[in-house]
């Protein structure tokens, strides 16, 4: 239990740390890249995610299929599709960032940067998260949930939902995001950039490894999570 704990404890502030860190000193935000790549039609922050999108895709489906992590236990991967929490909750999610100036992590940064209107878009992003996990609005969510999540065979992986083979959605996947990067590339690559996103993709499988391996608790197992904002600041 010492050994969990101190991998818990240790493991979890050096990943947070270093998050932070590539977060605020290269200025990551899906909010910033995607309105500089409609905007202005720069695609350095673009391909940024893309590169950790590719590490993070890559190496936690590795952890999964190699068996060193439960990943279909996650939370994300239960046996329902949870079709309009995702579509309504994703477009809300980023209307309200767009309005913040920035995604949760970069509102969570500039907020310890001293910004104040951060600070307030902040505070209530976990008034309102703590309110509908937790609060006066969780049966409204869970009725929602009830009424239109499609019950499924196996877990919500796209694996398993078309049915096609694990390992090839997977190739599949990563082809596409290198494809992107190559069409990407054509406008010039930041490499610092670059090396940051696929530092944060790497951040997020060693999460995995941490909550799904080196962390479990055989008389008292939990589902294993990667980097999270809503849940730990509700």
């Amino acid at each position: 239990m010492e050994d969990i704990n101190s991998w818990l404890i240790t493991g979890g502030l050096s990943v947070g740390a270093l998050f932070g860190v590539l977060v605020q000193r290269f200025r990551f935000c899906m909010v910033a890249a995607t309105a500089n790549w409609i905007l202005i039609r720069d695609t350095r922050q673009i391909a940024a995610f893309v590169v950790a999108f590719l590490v993070c895709i890559s190496g936690s489906q590795y952890l999964e299929l190699a068996g060193w992590v439960p990943i279909e236990n996650a939370v994300y991967r239960d046996s329902r599709l949870d079709w309009l929490s995702a579509i309504l909750g994703g477009g809300l999610f980023g209307v309200g960032a767009t309005f913040a100036g920035g995604c949760a992590a970069r509102t969570l940064i500039r907020s310890t940067e001293g910004s104040l209107h951060s600070l307030l878009a902040l505070i209530s992003f976990m008034l309102f998260a703590a309110l509908t996990q937790f609060g006066f609005l969780e049966p409204v969510r869970l009725e929602l949930t009830r009424a239109t999540a499609l019950s499924l065979s196996g877990d919500a992986g796209i694996a398993a939902i078309l049915p096609i083979p694990h390992l090839l959605v997977v190739l599949l996947l990563c082809t596409g995001l290198l494809a992107c990067l190559i069409v990407l590339g054509r406008r010039g690559l930041n490499w610092p950039l670059v090396a940051a996103g696929a530092l944060i993709g790497g951040l997020v499988v060693i999460s995995w490894l941490i909550t799904g391996n080196l962390t479990q608790d055989e008389f008292d197992p939990r589902p294993p999570s990667a980097i999270t904002m809503a849940g730990p600041l509700a």
